[in-house]
């Protein structure tokens, strides 16, 4: 019963987290991003392109029959939620996490074939680390997102929130 009401909590806190951060995604201004000429704006935005900056959006397996775009980023989201929420394995992890809400923060590329790579994780502990790239590793290919008619990497970025 106590797992049930955990699981629920960590599920909604890991989907609010990512309507959060997939919906407020600012782009750096620093002088450090600036882009001296053409041809290199063009080796930077096709090399990784934010997830709101697609024309398509990368799609999980069970979405593929959607065909609004806002639907399919939905719905991408929500299933990569999913299976982060039914994969991770908060019981190997729990001597490592701290009483309370535990976060983790995980980035990564959807490439250009729709698979994951590039995982880097942020997190309290290496063994939440760890778990966390296990976790992003094991979601099965997708589609992957297009931008200007091409099929681009995709970064992306998910918090993982638990409470222990």
């Amino acid at each position: 019963m106590l797992f049930k009401n955990v699981l629920k909590i960590t599920s909604a806190l890991i989907f609010a987290g990512l309507l959060i951060t997939s919906c407020s995604q600012k782009e750096d201004d620093s002088a450090s991003t600036q882009v001296k000429n053409e041809e290199e704006l063009e080796t930077v935005s096709l090399d990784k392109v934010p997830f709101m900056q697609l024309d398509k959006y990368p799609v999980f397996q069970n979405c593929e029959l959607l065909s609004d775009n806002n639907e399919i980023k939905q719905c991408t989201a929500k299933s990569i939620t999913e299976h982060v929420t039914e994969n991770f394995d908060i019981k190997s992890v729990s001597e490592f996490a701290e009483k309370g809400t535990n976060k983790i923060f995980v980035r990564f590329i959807i490439d250009k074939t729709g698979n994951i790579k590039d995982v880097v994780a942020r997190a309290p502990s290496e063994e939440l680390q760890q778990e966390a790239v296990r976790v992003i590793q094991s979601i099965p290919a997708m589609v992957p997102g297009e931008k200007d008619g091409k099929k681009v990497n995709v970064q992306y970025s998910l918090p993982i929130n638990f409470i222990i």
